[in-house]
């Protein structure tokens, strides 16, 4: 199914999972690590029994468990990463155009104060000709109540 693995590439990666900046650190905690394990078991301070069988293969089953699952994972989320980046920019850009296109409406009434001072000035202008021409008709209706 898989392609085999270098025995020498899969050791470094094994040593590069130690914590540890240089070899001889790795080499100290990964001695240190067995030392104490075999200290502890022959002191009979920890007992291997079921339990620890049952807790190797959990931890196992579940590291196999993390390394199929992760590059779906890892997938998963850079698919929905670029989904929410578009929603995002896609907002950002309609935001831009309502903003444009409200600049674009508002420089059209630049001129809007010019406009109402004109539109002040011809509705007086209305006002006073109104005014005349009801003057005007008053004085045809007294004109002809007299005759």
């Amino acid at each position: 199914m898989s392609t085999p693995v270098d025995p020498k590439t899969k050791a470094t990666s094994l040593i590069d999972t130690l914590p540890g900046n240089s070899a001889l650190s790795k080499t100290g905690i990964l001695a240190t690590s067995t030392a104490a394990a075999i200290y502890a078991i022959s002191n009979e301070l920890y007992v291997v029994n079921d339990e620890t069988l049952l807790l190797a293969t959990f931890i196992g089953f579940m590291a196999l468990i993390g390394k199929a699952i992760a590059p779906a994972y890892g997938e998963f989320a850079r698919n929905r990463t670029a989904h929410v980046l578009g929603l995002l920019n896609e907002a950002r850009e309609g935001h831009v155009n309502a903003v444009k296109s409200r600049i674009e409406q508002v420089s059209n009434l630049k001129d809007v104060v010019s406009t109402t001072k004109a539109l002040f000035e011809i509705s007086k202008e209305t006002a006073a000709v109104e005014a005349e021409a009801f003057e005007l008709k008053q004085n045809v209706q007294v004109a002809s109540e007299a005759n």
